[in-house]
């Protein structure tokens, strides 16, 4: 590993934030872009591309438990090397396709690969190289995926005026395998104690003087048994769900409230702000406080965005909505990147990890079907608001009963 003359945690961070922005290509807001031109060129409806993009997405993911536990046993260099490589050649796969069934292979192929294998290289990183300020880590490289969804969706958006979607993919694909893999490769690196380093930001030292903070040492199996990982994984269940929701629909059901479809659509932009300001005040309340007293908090402030976006129009509930919704999906995102490292320790945390993150894909698969159901049979969107706030609140009380429960002596636990 090359020396600098500062801690290698700079390095790492970088370079996990990279991965994280790279991985948008896989991303819903990364694909969204294309659904237009891809619909129109291949030849099929919205609805079956649609359909096809949902039953890409769970097959893409069934695959990221594995990939998981081959980070744990191989180490996060050959994983970068192997990931980056398929999401390059899944940009390039995705071009081939015209009829629906290679497109719901080739969305399979992106999803798995950016979601279920960089993404989640990304969060590993971070967690094998950060304890003590594991919080503000996991911040940066959320960070990084949600600048990722504000810089692709204009770059993409630009570029597809002026060549196809087929060339953008394969622009998207030298990129990442030309740029973003080597970058990887050459940087990441698994334990800091294996190379004589602290974790954290701390210089570097000898490995026999190294005094690393204690945390868990937990196997896939015994965190299956733990109310810590499902508390966890319901949480990003309901976040993904529910934001996916929310946003995808989110002009609808603003409108059928009541506002103009400008207003509805200009509340995205107080929106990112506001979840930008939350990942980076999740990551230093979790460095201060651990995860297990957020989440409470944060699921109830997810609920408060359900029922808000059924509440008629106004500039006041419109700006809480957006700063509500800002704030949950970024301050839950963060805990997600930190909590289950915090909980069981960073042996065993891809395959954790890869299993939780099949859960959260679901989430964001299945959240747009329960608003259109509902429209479809009451003619309104909101059994369907109070059913996501109603789930967000017994989440939230959930993960109360368990702070109250938490031995004192383990303050930062997930029990």
């Amino acid at each position: 590993m090359v020396k600098v003359p500062f801690a290698y945690g700079w390095i790492i961070l970088v370079a996990a934030a990279t991965g994280a922005f790279a991985a948008t290509v896989g991303q819903t807001v990364g694909v969204a872009a294309f659904f237009d031109p891809i619909v129109e060129d291949v030849g099929i409806s919205r609805g079956e591309a649609a359909l096809a993009y949902s039953l890409g997405t769970l097959i893409g993911i069934l695959p990221a438990p594995f990939i998981g536990r081959w980070i744990d046993r191989r180490g996060v260099q050959p994983a970068a090397l192997a990931i980056g490589l398929g999401v390059a050649f899944a940009c390039v796969g995705i071009t081939l396709v015209n009829n629906t069934v290679l497109l719901t292979i080739g969305f399979a192929a992106l999803r798995g690969s950016a979601v279920g294998g960089l993404a989640l290289l990304s969060s590993q990183i971070i967690n094998l190289w950060f304890v003590r300020r594991r919080g503000v880590a996991a911040a940066a490289v959320v960070g990084g995926g949600a600048l990722g969804g504000v810089v692709y969706p204009v770059v993409t958006n630009g570029l597809l005026e002026v060549m196809s979607w087929r060339e953008v993919y394969l622009i998207a694909a030298g990129i990442t395998a030309l740029v973003v893999t080597p970058l990887l490769v050459l940087t990441v690196r698994d334990k800091p104690e294996r190379f004589g380093l602290r974790p954290d930001f701390d210089q570097s030292v000898p490995a026999v003087n190294a005094s690393a903070p204690k945390e868990p040492v937990v196997t896939l199996h015994m965190a299956l048994r733990t109310s810590s990982f499902w508390i966890l994984t319901l949480a990003g269940f309901l976040s993904n769900m529910i934001g996916t929701a929310l946003l995808l629909h989110q002009v609808s059901i603003l409108t059928s409230g009541g506002f103009t479809r400008n207003t509805a659509v200009t509340l995205l932009a107080p929106m990112a702000w506001m979840q930008a300001l939350a990942i980076l005040t999740a990551g230093l309340l979790i460095d201060r406080f651990g995860v297990r007293c957020l989440l409470p908090a944060l699921l109830a402030v997810l609920a408060a965005a359900a029922v808000l976006s059924s509440v008629p129009g106004s500039i006041v509930t419109g700006a809480a909505y957006a700063a509500a919704l800002g704030i949950a999906l970024g301050g839950l995102n963060t805990v997600q990147a930190a909590g289950y490292a915090e909980a069981f320790g960073r042996t065993n945390m891809g395959a954790i990890r890869g299993v939780a993150s099949v859960a959260s894909v679901v989430g964001a698969a299945l959240g747009p079907l329960p608003p259109i159901i509902s429209l479809s049979v009451t003619g309104s969107y909101g059994p369907a608001l109070w059913g996501f706030a109603s789930a967000a609140i017994l989440a939230a009380l959930t993960a109360a009963l368990l702070l109250v429960r938490s031995p004192a002596l383990r303050p930062k636990s997930l029990i």
